[in-house]
């Protein structure tokens, strides 16, 4: 890979009415246009924010979302950027935007062009590198679906807060994604479970660090498919797997406690084979088998450096890309092209939705399942009753990861 500068560099400049992006603005960028006099601006004097332009009131909406979770305030920053240098490209502020600019910008999302200016050479950089940029690809319909939901809920912000006169995003569609079969989707066969878990059986244990990476992999591997987590949820230590009574006996089962998105608490117990697995891992690392209330050793550890810090999010997304393209690889080699080509177009996000698929099918209790993946809207959660980790238990343990 070719990882010289890009070229077509943009100069940086300062002048009246241009500012930064406050959380943060990539080198080599110009400043964007702040907003101040945009031309959707409301009267000032009508508006609840003490905003004067528009990145003073983008981040009064930012801070609005300060009980979301890190991974979706990111999100948010990042759409946020995009269009804001984009205006600023098109000499517009976010104020000046109306309809048809907002149309002109998710038909932009569709393919970023020129490429060289806004895609950047093939991986991710940092904002202080000259190679950033705002986009890696063009954007799936899923993640453009994504990118103008976080800006829909910053215009109806803007709007509502009467910093803007009305809501021009109101009337943007967002794309919808094709409809695909039903049980199908983003759901992993039984055919590419078989090749993941061949592949990462197949990983080298020679040496102490090959046999804790084998290990880590084939732990978070479990978790993903059994439980259903997000990645983010992966970022925690071993001491939130603790034993729990449950039960008229006082039985206790071991349950990890998480609290994820939309701060929902849960305790998702620990059947005979994730036991297994969790001690697997941790023999691996030095360990004992199970954990004890202050076990400071990260759910999925780093073998290079500092022990007890957590893998990243981004390193746990980078762990799963690489695992299922070598599972991609091994069907194409075994005749499998079709399950190869729906496997190619995976994500860590599919062990979820396979997970909640396979929960349904082995309990037939939607109430369980939905106790299980957390369900956050209020309006699907309101309905379901609490399952005590006994009953969540047994679901579990209908499944296997078939090691």
């Amino acid at each position: 890979m070719n990882d010289a500068p890009i070229t077509d560099a943009v100069t940086p400049f300062h002048r009246t009415g241009f500012q930064p992006i406050p959380w943060g603005h990539p080198q080599n960028w110009p400043d964007v246009r702040d907003g101040h006099d945009g031309a959707l601006r409301a009267d000032p004097a009508e508006c609840a924010l003490q905003a004067s332009d528009d990145l003073a009131a983008i981040q009064a909406w930012l801070q609005s979302k300060q009980g979301r979770s890190p991974h979706t305030l990111e999100a948010y920053r990042k759409e946020v950027t995009r269009l804001l240098l984009w205006a600023n490209d098109r000499d517009q502020a976010l104020s000046d935007l109306r309809l048809e600019d907002l149309l002109a910008y998710q038909d932009f999302l569709v393919d970023p062009q020129p490429a060289n200016r806004w895609i950047g050479a093939g991986r991710k950089y940092a904002l202080n590198d000259p190679r950033w940029r705002p986009f890696a690809g063009p954007l799936s319909t899923a993640s453009r679906s994504q990118a103008l939901r976080a800006l829909r809920n910053l215009y109806e912000f803007l709007a509502t807060t009467r910093y803007l006169r009305f809501n021009p995003m109101a009337q943007v569609i967002r794309p919808t994604p094709a409809m695909t079969a039903p049980g199908s989707r983003h759901s992993l066969s039984s055919t590419q479970w078989a090749a993941i878990r061949a592949v990462i059986s197949a990983l080298p244990q020679d040496t102490a660090a090959q046999r804790q990476h084998q290990a880590r992999t084939r732990w978070a591997f479990t978790l993903l498919y059994l439980l259903g987590p997000r990645l983010s949820d992966l970022t925690g230590t071993f001491g939130d797997i603790q034993p729990y009574p449950s039960g008229p006996e006082g039985e206790r089962i071991w349950a990890w406690y998480i609290l994820g998105k939309g701060h929902k608490p849960v305790h998702l117990p620990f059947n005979d084979e994730l036991l297994l697995e969790m001690g697997r891992l941790r023999e691996a690392f030095g360990r004992g088998p199970l954990p004890c209330a202050d076990d400071d050793l990260p759910l999925v550890p780093r073998i290079r450096g500092a022990m007890q810090r957590p893998m990243t999010r981004k390193g746990l997304d980078a762990l799963v890309k690489t695992v299922l393209g070598q599972a991609v690889q091994r069907l194409h080699v075994s005749g499998h092209a079709t399950e190869a080509s729906l496997l190619s177009q995976a994500s860590a996000h599919w062990l979820r939705h396979t997970a909640g698929t396979e929960m349904l099918n082995v309990s037939g209790d939607l109430r369980i399942t939905a106790e299980l993946l957390r369900h956050t809207d209020v309006r699907t959660t309101q309905r379901y009753t609490h399952k005590t980790l006994a009953d969540l238990l047994q679901a579990i343990s209908l499944r296997t990861a078939g090691w």
